[in-house]
């Protein structure tokens, strides 16, 4: 194999390759040199294109950037999905995609008030936070956003936070973290396989502040998982 080093005047702190082009790919680094160091990637972000080598800094700040996945339906190789300001005074980020050698990056919206999003090979995931409640809806897409649908609970509950546990199965394992009052557990379902309609499939799986959960896939083992869960739920203290 041979290797080559990227010439690129910006002091990149993240690096994404394009899924199908080798020649193409994004650089990140935060927007304030002196944040950098400490804050990526949570910081305002620039991303710049690299085609060949040659760099050019996309229009617009953002908070968080991804190429699509090609093991998806609908994949487009000159898609780039950003999180990005919103107009809306009420809403922080606005999510949705441009074209990477549009000089213009004119970004198409698909969802308003993003909180984030993610990839998986299989799945696309955007959180939207209400403006108003603060309550937080998942979205998802199987098909790199061409359609997007909000992920259907078996019930009316509260939304706070979510961890996508695993998608290996071809269906979705999601925590939801419900109430501001039981930080140390969510509840996790389990969706069909389109990602779009769940069942509760397990109470109480143990997590912490910042969403990481004690739920493990076994490998080697297909459809076979661990997890932790906590046994005084309905505790105060828990």
């Amino acid at each position: 194999k041979t290797y080559e080093a990227v010439n690129s005047e910006p002091q990149f702190r993240g690096f994404i390759p394009h899924p199908t082009r080798k020649e193409v790919a994004v650089g990140l680094k935060c927007k304030d040199d002196n944040q950098s160091r400490f804050m990526f990637p949570s910081c305002t972000l620039e991303a710049w294109i690299g085609n060949n080598n040659q760099w050019r800094r996309l229009p617009g700040e953002f908070s968080n950037v991804s190429w699509g996945r090609n093991t998806m339906a609908s994949f487009d190789d000159r898609r780039l999905f950003v999180m990005f300001p919103s107009k809306n005074p009420r809403a922080k980020y606005d999510f949705g995609y441009g074209n990477w050698d549009d000089n213009d990056f004119t970004v198409t919206r698909l969802v308003e008030a993003a909180a984030q999003f993610l990839f998986t090979d299989d799945f696309m995931f955007v959180a939207r936070t209400h403006p108003e409640t603060n309550q937080v809806q998942l979205l998802v897409s199987s098909d790199n956003g061409s359609f997007v649908t909000e992920a259907k609970m078996p019930m009316k509950i509260n939304e706070r936070d979510y961890t996508i546990l695993d998608t290996s199965e071809g269906s979705v394992f999601v925590n939801v973290h419900h109430d501001d009052n039981t930080r140390q557990y969510g509840h996790v379902y389990l969706s069909d396989t389109m990602g779009s309609r769940f069942s509760r499939s397990l109470l109480n799986n143990r997590r912490n502040p910042d969403g990481r959960c004690d739920f493990q896939r076994i490998k080697g083992l297909d459809g076979i998982f661990v997890a932790d869960v906590v046994a005084n739920g309905e505790d105060d203290m828990c």
